[in-house]
C-alpha cells in the first residue's frame, strides 16, 4: 500500500474500532489530519490505481470512505491562525516556539 494512504487507513480503522468497542461518552469520531498545505510530496497521489480519481490526497481520501464526514484535513497554517491564546494563555510559549521554528507560520 502506498504512503500516506496506508497511514490514513490505519487512523481511520482505529477511529472505527473506537466506535465498535465503545468508549463511555464517545458516540462519534472524526479523523483530523493536520499537515502543511505546501507539502507536495505528502499530497501527491502516487498509486496508479487511485490517480484517475484524484491527484491530491485530500481530495482522494474522502472519496474512498463510506462516511467521508468522519475525516477532516486542516492545513497547519489554518490551525495556527486560530490558536486561542487569548482564552488559553498557557499555549503562548508553544505558539511562539512553533512560529519561530517554522517560517511558514509567521
Amino acid at each position: 500500500m502506498y504512503e500516506p494512504i496506508y497511514q490514513l487507513v490505519r487512523q481511520q480503522l482505529l477511529a472505527s474500532r473506537i466506535l465498535e468497542v465503545g468508549i463511555p461518552d464517545v458516540d462519534a469520531v472524526i479523523v483530523v489530519h493536520v499537515a502543511v498545505s505546501a507539502n507536495r510530496e505528502l499530497r501527491a497521489v502516487t498509486s496508479p490505481h487511485f490517480r484517475p480519481i484524484a491527484h491530491d490526497l485530500y481530495e482522494l481520501w474522502p472519496n474512498l470512505l463510506l462516511m467521508p464526514d468522519e475525516f477532516r484535513y486542516i492545513p497547519t497554517e489554518e490551525l495556527f491562525r486560530h490558536v486561542p491564546t487569548d482564552r488559553h494563555p498557557e499555549l503562548e510559549p508553544w505558539e511562539r516556539y512553533m512560529r519561530s521554528r517554522y517560517s511558514f507560520l509567521r
